[in-house]
Protein backbone atom coordinates (compact mmCIF):
# COMPACT_ATOMS: atom_id res chain seq x y z
CA UNK A 1 0.00 0.00 0.00
CA UNK A 2 1.15 3.51 -0.76
CA UNK A 3 1.17 6.38 1.69
CA UNK A 4 -1.57 8.89 0.98
CA UNK A 5 -0.32 12.45 1.22
CA UNK A 6 -2.21 14.95 3.27
CA UNK A 7 -4.18 17.50 1.31
CA UNK A 8 -5.16 21.00 2.32
CA UNK A 9 -7.20 23.90 1.04
CA UNK A 10 -5.30 27.18 1.47
CA UNK A 11 -7.55 30.24 1.27
CA UNK A 12 -6.44 33.87 1.01
CA UNK A 13 -8.71 36.85 1.41
CA UNK A 14 -7.26 38.57 -1.66
CA UNK A 15 -5.88 37.64 -5.05
CA UNK A 16 -2.14 37.15 -5.43
CA UNK A 17 0.01 37.04 -8.55
CA UNK A 18 1.57 33.73 -9.72
CA UNK A 19 5.02 34.57 -8.37
CA UNK A 20 3.71 35.36 -4.92
CA UNK A 21 1.41 32.32 -5.04
CA UNK A 22 4.39 30.05 -5.72
CA UNK A 23 6.30 31.66 -2.86
CA UNK A 24 3.33 31.01 -0.55
CA UNK A 25 3.13 27.36 -1.64
CA UNK A 26 6.86 26.84 -1.12
CA UNK A 27 6.70 28.46 2.28
CA UNK A 28 3.66 26.35 3.19
CA UNK A 29 5.41 23.13 2.13
CA UNK A 30 8.60 24.03 3.99
CA UNK A 31 6.74 24.94 7.16
CA UNK A 32 4.70 21.71 7.04
CA UNK A 33 7.79 19.52 6.60
CA UNK A 34 9.87 21.32 9.22
CA UNK A 35 7.17 21.24 11.91
CA UNK A 36 5.95 17.66 11.59
CA UNK A 37 2.59 18.52 10.05
CA UNK A 38 1.76 21.37 12.41
CA UNK A 39 0.43 24.47 10.64
CA UNK A 40 -0.32 27.93 11.95
CA UNK A 41 -2.89 30.12 10.26
CA UNK A 42 -1.62 33.59 9.61
CA UNK A 43 -3.83 36.61 9.52
CA UNK A 44 -5.85 36.68 6.30
CA UNK A 45 -5.43 32.94 5.57
CA UNK A 46 -7.58 29.89 6.18
CA UNK A 47 -6.20 26.34 6.14
CA UNK A 48 -8.67 23.44 5.81
CA UNK A 49 -7.76 19.77 5.81
CA UNK A 50 -9.05 17.94 2.72
CA UNK A 51 -10.17 14.46 3.75
CA UNK A 52 -9.37 11.71 1.26
CA UNK A 53 -11.52 8.61 1.49
CA UNK A 54 -9.48 5.50 0.84
CA UNK A 55 -12.57 3.49 -0.27
CA UNK A 56 -14.89 5.14 -2.80
CA UNK A 57 -18.55 5.20 -1.80
CA UNK A 58 -19.67 2.94 -4.68
CA UNK A 59 -17.19 0.23 -3.64
CA UNK A 60 -18.35 0.48 -0.06
CA UNK A 61 -22.00 0.05 -1.10
CA UNK A 62 -21.05 -3.00 -3.19
CA UNK A 63 -19.24 -4.55 -0.22
CA UNK A 64 -22.25 -3.99 2.04
CA UNK A 65 -24.58 -5.67 -0.47
CA UNK A 66 -22.21 -8.62 -0.85
CA UNK A 67 -21.89 -8.94 2.94
CA UNK A 68 -25.67 -8.96 3.39
CA UNK A 69 -26.11 -11.64 0.72
CA UNK A 70 -23.49 -13.89 2.31
CA UNK A 71 -25.10 -13.41 5.71
CA UNK A 72 -28.52 -14.38 4.33
CA UNK A 73 -27.26 -17.47 2.51
CA UNK A 74 -25.29 -18.91 5.43
CA UNK A 75 -27.52 -17.64 8.27
CA UNK A 76 -24.61 -15.74 9.78
CA UNK A 77 -25.17 -12.43 11.60
CA UNK A 78 -23.81 -9.64 9.43
CA UNK A 79 -21.76 -8.32 12.33
CA UNK A 80 -19.66 -11.50 12.11
CA UNK A 81 -18.69 -10.36 8.61
CA UNK A 82 -17.31 -7.06 9.94
CA UNK A 83 -20.56 -5.15 9.66
CA UNK A 84 -20.95 -2.39 12.22
CA UNK A 85 -23.78 -2.69 14.73
CA UNK A 86 -24.72 -0.93 17.96
CA UNK A 87 -27.69 -3.18 18.85
CA UNK A 88 -25.78 -5.48 21.21
CA UNK A 89 -25.00 -4.47 24.76
CA UNK A 90 -22.47 -7.28 25.28
CA UNK A 91 -20.50 -9.91 23.42
CA UNK A 92 -22.53 -12.56 25.24
CA UNK A 93 -25.68 -11.50 23.41
CA UNK A 94 -23.79 -11.54 20.14
CA UNK A 95 -22.58 -15.10 20.68
CA UNK A 96 -26.09 -16.22 21.63
CA UNK A 97 -27.38 -14.79 18.36
CA UNK A 98 -24.79 -16.84 16.47
CA UNK A 99 -25.81 -20.02 18.28
CA UNK A 100 -29.55 -19.46 17.78
CA UNK A 101 -29.50 -18.31 14.16
CA UNK A 102 -26.51 -20.20 12.74
CA UNK A 103 -25.59 -23.29 14.74
CA UNK A 104 -29.03 -24.52 15.79
CA UNK A 105 -30.48 -24.76 12.23
CA UNK A 106 -27.37 -26.65 11.10
CA UNK A 107 -27.48 -29.02 14.07
CA UNK A 108 -31.18 -29.62 13.50
CA UNK A 109 -30.41 -30.82 9.98
CA UNK A 110 -27.76 -33.20 11.35
CA UNK A 111 -30.24 -34.54 13.90
CA UNK A 112 -32.82 -35.27 11.23
CA UNK A 113 -30.28 -37.06 9.03
CA UNK A 114 -28.90 -39.12 11.94
CA UNK A 115 -32.40 -40.15 13.00
CA UNK A 116 -33.25 -41.17 9.45
CA UNK A 117 -30.04 -42.93 8.38
CA UNK A 118 -28.56 -44.35 11.60
CA UNK A 119 -31.56 -45.44 13.65
CA UNK A 120 -33.64 -48.40 12.56
CA UNK A 121 -37.41 -48.26 12.27
CA UNK A 122 -37.75 -50.28 15.46
CA UNK A 123 -35.48 -47.91 17.37
CA UNK A 124 -37.44 -44.91 16.19
CA UNK A 125 -40.70 -46.59 17.28
CA UNK A 126 -39.17 -47.12 20.72
CA UNK A 127 -38.56 -43.38 20.96
CA UNK A 128 -34.81 -43.20 20.34
CA UNK A 129 -33.53 -40.08 18.64
CA UNK A 130 -30.38 -37.97 18.28
CA UNK A 131 -30.20 -34.55 19.87
CA UNK A 132 -27.25 -32.17 20.24
CA UNK A 133 -26.89 -30.55 23.65
CA UNK A 134 -26.12 -26.86 23.10
CA UNK A 135 -26.76 -25.72 26.66
CA UNK A 136 -23.03 -25.30 27.14
CA UNK A 137 -22.89 -22.89 24.21
CA UNK A 138 -25.83 -20.88 25.54
CA UNK A 139 -24.22 -20.29 28.93
CA UNK A 140 -22.60 -17.09 27.72
CA UNK A 141 -25.15 -14.69 29.20
CA UNK A 142 -24.44 -15.05 32.93
CA UNK A 143 -27.42 -12.91 33.98
CA UNK A 144 -29.92 -14.88 31.87
CA UNK A 145 -28.39 -18.16 33.04
CA UNK A 146 -28.73 -17.20 36.71
CA UNK A 147 -32.36 -16.18 36.14
CA UNK A 148 -33.06 -19.50 34.38
CA UNK A 149 -31.54 -21.53 37.22
CA UNK A 150 -33.39 -19.51 39.87
CA UNK A 151 -36.79 -20.09 38.25
CA UNK A 152 -36.08 -23.79 37.77
CA UNK A 153 -35.07 -24.25 41.40
CA UNK A 154 -37.95 -22.26 42.86
CA UNK A 155 -40.59 -23.85 40.61
CA UNK A 156 -39.46 -27.38 41.39
CA UNK A 157 -38.29 -28.68 38.01
CA UNK A 158 -34.54 -28.39 38.67
CA UNK A 159 -32.42 -29.75 41.49
CA UNK A 160 -29.26 -28.11 42.71
CA UNK A 161 -27.29 -31.08 41.44
CA UNK A 162 -28.82 -30.50 37.97
CA UNK A 163 -27.51 -26.95 38.05
CA UNK A 164 -24.10 -28.08 39.30
CA UNK A 165 -23.90 -30.65 36.50
CA UNK A 166 -24.61 -27.99 33.85
CA UNK A 167 -21.97 -25.79 35.43
CA UNK A 168 -19.51 -28.74 35.40
CA UNK A 169 -19.35 -28.95 39.19
CA UNK A 170 -19.42 -32.23 41.19
CA UNK A 171 -22.81 -33.24 42.67
CA UNK A 172 -23.45 -32.78 46.36
CA UNK A 173 -26.13 -35.43 46.81
CA UNK A 174 -28.56 -35.53 49.69
CA UNK A 175 -30.85 -32.53 49.80
CA UNK A 176 -29.12 -31.10 46.72
CA UNK A 177 -30.59 -33.93 44.62
CA UNK A 178 -34.18 -33.28 45.77
CA UNK A 179 -36.75 -31.07 44.06
CA UNK A 180 -37.81 -28.05 46.10
CA UNK A 181 -40.64 -25.60 45.62
CA UNK A 182 -40.95 -22.06 46.93
CA UNK A 183 -43.22 -21.42 49.79
CA UNK A 184 -40.55 -20.39 50.58
CA UNK A 185 -38.58 -23.45 49.30
CA UNK A 186 -39.88 -26.74 50.71
CA UNK A 187 -39.41 -30.30 49.42
CA UNK A 188 -42.20 -31.41 47.10
CA UNK A 189 -42.90 -34.47 49.24
CA UNK A 190 -43.34 -32.42 52.42
CA UNK A 191 -46.82 -32.23 53.96
CA UNK A 192 -48.21 -28.71 53.28
CA UNK A 193 -49.61 -28.60 56.84
CA UNK A 194 -46.06 -28.71 58.17
CA UNK A 195 -45.01 -25.57 56.34
CA UNK A 196 -44.51 -22.41 58.33
CA UNK A 197 -47.30 -19.81 58.43
CA UNK A 198 -47.26 -16.10 59.08
CA UNK A 199 -49.51 -16.39 62.16
CA UNK A 200 -48.05 -17.36 65.50
CA UNK A 201 -50.29 -19.56 67.64
CA UNK A 202 -49.60 -21.42 70.81
CA UNK A 203 -50.32 -25.09 71.29
CA UNK A 204 -53.81 -24.39 72.75
CA UNK A 205 -54.83 -22.63 69.57
CA UNK A 206 -55.06 -19.16 71.15
CA UNK A 207 -53.51 -16.31 69.16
Amino acid sequence: MQNVRDSFILKYEQNVDPKKRQAIIDDFRRFYEDNGGILFQESGTTIEYLDRKFIPSDIQITEEITRDRIANVYNVPAIFLNASSDSFSSNEQLMQLFVNLTLLPILRQYEMQFNKKILSSEERKQGFYFKFNVNGLLRGDSEARANFYSKGLRDGWLTRDDVRAWEELPPKGGKASELWISGDMYPLEMDPTLRKTNTNKNESGES
